[in-house]
């Protein structure tokens, strides 16, 4: 299991938090934050709107590279 900061541009990434499963690509670094793209939607969010409401139990960050 990863840690937030050791998150890569251009990786692409799987979170599992609260029962939710969502892969991601870091696009950029921004503002203490990271602008990931949802690789099935392709939708751009920051990390942190993911993790806004706590770590579940079953919370794992693993690198799909």
């Amino acid at each position: 299991m990863l840690s937030i900061d050791n998150l890569r541009k251009g990786y692409v990434y799987q979170l599992t938090n609260f029962g939710e499963q969502i892969e991601f690509e870091v696009i950029e670094f921004i503002e203490e934050d990271y602008l990931v793209k949802n690789t099935s939607t392709l939708e751009q969010f920051k990390l942190k709107e993911l993790i806004q409401y706590g770590l579940g139990k079953d919370y794992e960050l693993i690198d799909l590279e």
